[in-house]
């Protein structure tokens, strides 16, 4: 009976543990991963952008419909839209700073597969540095937290100054 006809049988089947992937299929899967990791950091990024934005024009809005007239002022828009504004903008600081979280993850993740699967892309990456954004108190995160900031102690402000004016 010739080889191609005969019936295989689990003894002649290569091992699971055993398979080794091709070198051309290992970078592609390197590639592809390392690809997604910074395609989730892109996505947290503008979702952490979109979130900010919206909150800043929402809170600008509410502030201007609020206090657009000191005459109509009562305990609506004296208090509770401030404190609207303020939840808002304290909200908007807890996201920005638990994507930061998750955007060092795959930052990490993508690092790994670097040294793992592509040494030399890595010493390229190494040889030409990175800015420690973690002591940068100016990075893109940090500047959206102060303005988110800025408008809480503005709300904060004017709410006293108006409500202490009546």
């Amino acid at each position: 009976m010739p080889e191609s006809n005969a019936k295989k049988t689990a003894k002649d089947e290569p091992r699971a543990d055993s398979y080794k992937v091709p070198e051309s299929e290992q970078f592609a899967n390197f590639r592809m991963y390392h690809q997604s990791q910074y395609e989730r950091i892109d996505k947290l990024e503008a979702r952490r952008e979109f979130f900010s934005n919206f909150v800043i024009t929402l809170s600008s809005a509410i502030f201007v419909i609020g206090f657009s007239d000191i005459a109509k002022l009562n305990a609506v828009n004296g208090t509770l839209l401030p404190s609207m504004i303020v939840l808002m903008n304290w909200v908007s600081i807890i996201f920005i700073r638990k994507s930061r979280i998750f955007i060092k993850m795959h930052q990490d993740r993508a690092k790994g597969a670097r040294e793992m699967f592509a040494p030399e892309l890595n010493q390229i990456n190494q040889k030409v540095g990175k800015i420690d954004s973690g002591k940068d108190r100016f990075r893109r995160e940090m500047l959206y937290i102060y303005v988110h900031i800025l408008i809480i102690v503005i709300t904060i402000s004017a709410s006293i100054y108006i409500l202490m004016k009546k």
